[in-house]
Formats: C-alpha cells, sequence, structure tokens
C-alpha cells in the first residue's frame, strides 16, 4: 500500500517484487516466500510474465460468513468465552439488531467488506461499549461507531486517492 499510487514507477515497483519474489523461491529451496496483494492493484498490473506465475497465485477472497467468524474469534479470544458457534459468540458480544437489521449485516454493509474495516469499525463500537461502561457492545455504541468509522474511512480513501485525484477531499 505504501508505494502503490497507480503511476507507472509503482507498478513497475510491484511487477519487479512480484518476479523477484518468483525468481527467489526458484532459486533458494529452503524458504519459501508469499506475496501478499491487493486484488484490486494486481488486477491492474501488465507484465508480460504474468501468464508464467498464473498456476503459482492465488487469490483469497472473503466471504461475509469468514469475516463475521474472523470478529466473533477476535471477540471470543478476548473475552476468554468458549463457545466455538459464531452466531452465539456474535450475540454473545454485539446486540442482534440495529435499527430493525442484524447487527452484523448493519457492519457489514457499512465497508468495502475488507477485513481491516470491520475490525477498525469493531474496535470502534468496542470503545464506545467500554466508554460507556455496557457488558456488550450495543446498537447505540455501533451507531456511534459508524460516525467514527465513516470519518476514518473518509480520511483514509482521501489519503489513499491523493495522488491520483489532489482535490478529492
Amino acid at each position: 500500500d505504501d508505494i502503490w499510487n497507480q503511476t507507472t514507477e509503482s507498478e513497475m515497483l510491484v511487477i519487479g517484487l512480484i518476479k523477484s519474489v518468483h525468481e527467489l523461491n526458484s532459486e533458494i529451496h529452503q524458504i519459501h516466500l508469499f506475496l501478499f496483494l491487493r486484488s484490486d492493484i494486481y488486477d491492474t498490473l501488465k507484465f508480460e510474465d504474468a501468464d508464467k506465475l498464473r498456476s503459482l497465485e492465488e487469490r483469497v477472497e472473503w466471504k461475509e460468513r469468514d469475516l463475521k467468524h474472523l470478529i466473533a474469534t477476535r471477540g471470543k479470544v478476548s473475552t476468554g468465552l468458549f463457545t466455538e458457534d459464531t452466531d452465539t459468540l456474535w450475540t454473545t458480544i454485539f446486540e442482534n439488531t440495529v435499527n430493525g437489521q442484524d447487527s452484523f449485516s448493519y457492519i457489514y454493509n457499512r465497508t468495502l467488506n475488507r477485513p481491516r474495516e470491520l475490525i477498525q469499525f469493531c474496535n470502534n463500537a468496542l470503545a464506545e461499549a467500554q466508554d460507556n461502561f455496557h457488558e456488550y457492545i450495543t446498537y447505540q455504541d455501533i451507531l456511534n461507531a459508524e460516525k467514527q468509522y465513516s470519518n476514518w474511512k473518509y480520511r483514509d480513501l482521501a489519503t489513499e486517492f491523493d495522488i491520483q485525484y489532489p482535490y478529492l477531499e
């Protein structure tokens, strides 16, 4: 993310990184390097060796249930709960609904469905609950966290696209 600004120079840096990882894996058999790259960045890259590397790539796609499990598991670890059921974990930590909608769906629909964004939103909700001495995360904590998350995401997107769209903010 730090070097990516959708210029020719940043594309060449990322392509060079991809080729270097492939070459190192081909030459040094004692180690295996893995490169994780956002799909929106990878999909814009055009380079001549791309077809040779297709068999080595694996796309990680987060489904809604996977993200709910991720957040519920993080909650389980931090609270010391024992259940393995994602829905039970969720409803133990979060109020069931927000404005008549399932609370996880409410949060999920307000993000770009990336793990770090859901984590950010839920951390904001947790901080709200703790500040208000709540035993679990209430719908009001989620609504308050939504404002914080929205401001954070706005600044994050403005920074991410600053090079391409300097007047975006």
